[in-house]
C-alpha cells in the first residue's frame, strides 16, 4: 500500500483503533495483520485499515478447512475466478509493484504472475493459519483431476484462460480440479512438502492421482528450462509412478493476440458431444480445428530440450530429480548426477517427439520444411529419434497440401519399436502412392494393431505395396483399412494375397465403399481362408458397381471357425444375384454370436434361402441384423425365417425389408417363435405392397414370453384387420406400430 499523505500510527495505536472499529476481531489477529500492513514503522490509518481487515472475505470460506494431504488440495477454476476478482479489487487500489527487484514496475490485473501473487496474497492471507491457500477457500479435500506445469512467470489471467479452455473441453457435465503447486503448498513450510525424494514430494502424489498433466507454457516457452516442470513432463513419459493406465498430456498456451488454443492427447469431451451420433473421425475433425492456431514457436524450443541443462532455484534440487530419473536409490539422490548416463537422452527424444507429433499436422498445413537439416522443425528426425514410443497416432483429414513427399517422410520418420499405428490422411487428394508407406511399414516387426485411412484419396490407383508391408507384420492382431472413396482403385486381389500372411490376425476392418471400378474379391477371400485366429470381421462393399459375385468371400468365411462377430455391407451392388456361397460359408462360422449384413437396393438378388440354413447353423448367434430393403425382386423369406428359428439363444433380431415389393408372404417368420430367449424385435415392412396378412408373424412371436417390445412398420396398403388381428395375438407385449408411405 502506499498512503504518505496519511498521518501513521504506532502499533499500539493501531490495535487500539482498530479494535474500537471491530470489536470482533481477536487482539491476537490484529496483532498479525498489523505487522504485514506497516511501511517504514508506520501503520496505515484505520480508513484503510477497516477495509484490510476484511480483505480476504471474498476469496476465504471462513474458518480454515485442514487437508492432511497435500495431493488432495485441488483448485477449482470458480476459486480462481473469484481469485482473479479479488486481484482486481486491489491491485489497482493498492498500487501493486512486481517483485523483479532490479525492474519493479507498476501492476495491473492482467500483468501479475505468481511471484506478485504469492507476496501480496497467498501469504498473507495463509500468514496467520499457517496453511495452504487451498485450505482456505475449500470446504473439503479436493482430488485433482489434472495436474498443472508451468512456470511462476505467465501471468494469472493467462493461467486461469488456459484453465478455463481446458476445463470446457475435458469436462463439459462439472467442475474439474486442478493440482497447481503455489496453491496446494504450504508456502510457509515448503521444506516440509517439498521432499528430498522428489518421488515422495506433493508434486509426485498429486500426479499419481491426476488422469493427466495441463502443461501451460508462456509465449517463451520457459517451463522447458525449468528442472521441476521437465520432471513432471518426464513422469508422464517414464511411469515412475508405475500406473495402470497412462497420463494424459495436454498442452495450452495464450497466444500474441490473447486467445487460447489446447493441443490435447487424443479426443475431449467436448469433441465427441459436438458430434455425437457421427463417426469417429468427425470428432477428429472437431479436435483438428480447433488446435489449428497453435503457436508453433512456443513448441519449437521442446524439440531441443535437455532435461540436465534445465535451471532449479535450489541446485540440491536438480540434482535430486536428476538422479530419480536415472534409477537411483534414495541414500544416492545428493550425489553429483552423471549427465552421460542414456537414461537422460532417452527421455529428452521420448519428450521431443512428443511434441514433434502435437505440431506435425500443423507443420504440414502451414508449408513448414520439416525434413531438411536446415530446417526449424526437424520434426522428421525427432520422430524418428523416439525409440521408446510404442504408439502412434496421426491426423491429416482434409489437409490439401498433404503431398507424397510430406507422406514419404512421414513413413521414414516412424520409430521402430512402435506397436501401435494411426494415420487419418481422408481427402488428401495429393496423395497418390503409398509405395514407401508399404516399404517401411514392413520394418516396424513390433507392429500389433494398425488403423490406415486413406477415405476419398481419389489419385490412389494401387495399394500393392501396402499388403507387402503388412505381410511383413507377422504380429499384427487388429488392422483397419479405410480406402473408401479411391474411384481409382481397379484391383485388392494382391493386397488380398498379401494380408493373408498375417496369420495372427483378430480383426480386420476393411472399407471399399464406392470402389466402383472394383471387380474382383477373390484375393480377399483366399486372405480369410488364412486367418484362423479372426473373430470380428467388418467388410464395407457398399456401390461397389462393379462386383458381381461374393462367392469367394463366402468360401473364405468357411475357413473362419473362430469368427464371433460378422458386419458385411453390399448395398447399392445392382449386379450380385446369389448369396449362396455366403450362406454355406456362414453355416461353418459356429461361434458366430453377432451378424449384420446389409444387401439395400441389391436390386438382382431374388433368393436368400441359402442364407436362412446357414444361419441354422449358427447355435450361439445371439443379435442378427439383415437389410434386404428395395430388393425389388425378393419374393420369399420363408427359408430364413423358418432356419433362424434354430438359433435358440437369439435375443436381437432387426429385419428391414422396406420396398421389397415382390414379398407376398412373411409367415416363415413363425420360425422366431422358437427362440424363446428373444428381448429385441424390430421388423420393417413399408411399401411391401404384396403384403396382405401378418398372421405367421402374428403366430411366432405369440410364443416368446420374454419379448417385451417390438418396433414394426408397416406400408398403408396392408387392411387394418391385419394390424388388429396382430395385436390381439401379441397382448403379453407392447408392440409399436407405424404405418408410412415409401
Amino acid at each position: 500500500m502506499h498512503c504518505d499523505a496519511c498521518k501513521g500510527y504506532s502499533r499500539q495505536e493501531f490495535i487500539k483503533v482498530a479494535k474500537s472499529l471491530l470489536p470482533r476481531v481477536k487482539a491476537r489477529d490484529l496483532r498479525m495483520l498489523s505487522e504485514t500492513v506497516h511501511d517504514d514503522n508506520k501503520i496505515f490509518p484505520h480508513e484503510v485499515v477497516e477495509w484490510a481487515i476484511d480483505n480476504y472475505s471474498d476469496i476465504t470460506v471462513g474458518k480454515r478447512c485442514v487437508i492432511a494431504s497435500v495431493a488432495m488440495r485441488g483448485i477449482t477454476l470458480g476459486q480462481l475466478h473469484k481469485l482473479m476478482l479479488h486481484i482486481r479489487k486491489r491491485c489497482d487500489i493498492e498500487q501493486w509493484t512486481s517483485r523483479n527487484l532490479q525492474d519493479p514496475k507498476l501492476l495491473q490485473p492482467s500483468t501479475i504472475n505468481l511471484y506478485d501473487l504469492a507476496h501480496y496474497v497467498i501469504r498473507p492471507v495463509t500468514r496467520m493459519s499457517k496453511s495452504s491457500y487451498v485450505e482456505l477457500v475449500a470446504f473439503r479435500s479436493q482430488k485433482p483431476d489434472f495436474f498443472v506445469s508451468h512456470w511462476w512467470g505467465e501471468t494469472i489471467a493467462d493461467f486461469i484462460m488456459c484453465v478455463a479452455q481446458h476445463q470446457d473441453l475435458r469436462f463439459i457435465d462439472g467442475e474439474a480440479c486442478y493440482w497447481v503447486c503455489a496453491y496446494a503448498n504450504n508456502q510457509h513450510e515448503l521444506g516440509v512438502e517439498v521432499a528430498d525424494d522428489p518421488k515422495s514430494s506433493s508434486f509426485f502424489k498429486a500426479m499419481q492421482l491426476a488422469i493427466g498433466v495441463l502443461l501451460i507454457l508462456d509465449r517463451s516457452a520457459t517451463p522447458f528450462t525449468r528442472i521441476w516442470c521437465c520432471f513432471e513432463e518426464s513422469v508422464v513419459v517414464t511411469n515412475l509412478g508405475e500406473r495402470s493406465t497412462p497420463t494424459l498430456l495436454d498442452i495450452a498456451t495464450v497466444g500474441a493476440i490473447g486467445s487460447c488454443t489446447l493441443l490435447t492427447d487424443g479426443l475431449t469431451e467436448r469433441d465427441r458431444a459436438l458430434v455425437e451420433g457421427f463417426p469417429e473421425g468427425a470428432a477428429w475433425k472437431i479436435k483438428l480445428e480447433r488446435e489449428s492456431n497453435f503457436p508453433l514457436e512456443v513448441v519449437r524450443p521442446a524439440l531441443e530440450l535437455d532435461i540436465c541443462s534445465a535451471i532449479a532455484s535450489q541446485e540440491q534440487d536438480k540434482r535430486r530429480i536428476l538422479n530419480t530419473l536415472a534409477g537411483l536409490p534414495k541414500e544416492l539422490l545428493d550425489r553429483e548426477p552423471d549427465t552421460t548416463l542414456s537414461q537422460y537422452e532417452e527421455i529428452n527424444r521420448t519428450l521431443r517427439g512428443i511434441f514433434a507429433v502435437a505440431c506435425w499436422r500443423q507443420s504440414v498445413e502451414r508449408g513448414h520444411d520439416i525434413s531438411s537439416g536446415q530446417s526449424q522443425l526437424e520434426l522428421a528426425k525427432t520422430l524418428k529419434m523416439d525409440t521408446r514410443r510404442k504408439a502412434l497416432k496421426l491426423c491429416f483429414d482434409e489437409v490439401t497440401n498433404m503431398t507424397d513427399k510430406h507422406l514419404d517422410v512421414l513413413s521414414e520418420s516412424l520409430p521402430s519399436g512402435l506397436c501401435t499405428l494411426e494415420i487419418r490422411l481422408r481427402e488428401c487428394n495429393l496423395v497418390t502412392s503409398v509405395h514407401t508407406l508399404g516399404q517401411c511399414l514392413g520394418h516396424l516387426v513390433n507392429l500389433r494393431h494398425v488403423a490406415l485411412f486413406f477415405s476419398y484419396c481419389n489419385r490412389l490407383v494401387c495399394v500393392t505395396e501396402l499388403g507387402k508391408g503388412l505381410a511383413r507384420c507377422r504380429e499384427v492382431t487388429k488392422l483397419n483399412l479405410d480406402l473408401s472413396g479411391c474411384t481409382g482403385l481397379m484391383s485388392v486381389d494382391e493386397l488380398g494375397k498379401c494380408l493373408g500372411q498375417c496369420l495372427n490376425l483378430s480383426e480386420f476392418h476393411l472399407s471399399l465403399q464406392y470402389c466402383s471400378k472394383l471387380a474382383s474379391l477373390n484375393g480377399l477371400g483366399k486372405a480369410l481362408g488364412q486367418w484362423q485366429k479372426l473373430s470380428k470381421l467388418e467388410l464395407n462393399f457398399e456401390s461397389c458397381l462393379g462386383l458381381t459375385s461374393m462367392d469367394e468371400i463366402g468360401k473364405g468365411l468357411g475357413h473362419c471357425h473362430m469368427l464371433s462377430n460378422l458386419d458385411m455391407n453390399f448395398a447399392s451392388c445392382q449386379d450380385l444375384t446369389s448369396v449362396d456361397d455366403l450362406g454355406k460359408g456362414l453355416g461353418q462360422c459356429r461361434k458366430l454370436s453377432m451378424l449384420k449384413l446389409n444387401f439395400q437396393r441389391c436390386t438382382g438378388l431374388t433368393s436368400v434361402d441359402a442364407l436362412g440354413k446357414g444361419l441354422g447353423q449358427c447355435p450361439h448367434l445371439r443379435n442378427l441384423h439383415l437389410d434386404f430393403s428395395k430388393c425389388i425382386r425378393l419374393a420369399s423369406v420363408y427359408e430364413l425365417g423358418q432356419s433362424v428359428g434354430q438359433c435358440h439363444q437369439l435375443s436381437e433380431v432387426n429385419l428391414q425389408c422396406a420396398g421389397c415389393s415382390a414379398l407376398t408372404s412373411v409367415d416363415g417368420l413363425e420360425g422366431l417363435g422358437q427362440c424363446e430367449n428373444l428381448g429385441w424385435v424390430k421388423l420393417n415392412f413399408v411399401s411391401c405392397n404384396g403384403l396382405t396378412s401378418l398372421d405367421g408373424l402374428g403366430r411366432g412371436l405369440a410364443q416368446c414370453p420374454r419379448l417385451p417390445t417390438i418396433d414394426l412398420k408397416l406400408g398403408y396398403s396392408l387392411p387394418r384387420s391385419c394390424i388388429k388381428a396382430l395385436k390381439q395375438q401379441l397382448q403379453h407385449c407392447q408392440l409399436r406400430v407405424v404405418q408410412r408411405s415409401a
